[in-house]
């Protein structure tokens, strides 16, 4: 499974215990673009990340985005060759 994670207007205590946790916890993982993650974990399911990361994401402004990718999903941007990679390897 593979995840697309973006939070904003989060404390920065929080996005720092995110960063170590998929870190952690994570198959694979990519963190290229500020608070935004690829997550590659074959072993957990959507909801498990999805309850984790919104409890923490949880505060008055917090917003967060949690996205189910599939492979073959097409992507587009402009990123280090690293990031580039690591879609081919996990996402393709």
């Amino acid at each position: 499974m593979h995840l697309l994670v973006v939070v904003d207007q989060v404390p920065p205590e929080a996005i720092e215990i995110i960063d170590r946790r998929i870190k952690a916890e994570a198959h694979a993982w990519w963190h290229y673009v500020g608070a935004t993650w690829l997550i590659c974990d074959p072993s957990r399911s959507f909801e498990y990340w999805n309850a984790w990361l919104s409890a923490l994401a949880e505060t008055e402004d917090g917003q967060l985005l949690v996205v189910q990718l599939q492979p073959g999903t097409r992507v587009n941007g402009w990123l280090p060759e690293a990031a580039w990679e690591w879609v081919q390897a996990h996402l393709q």
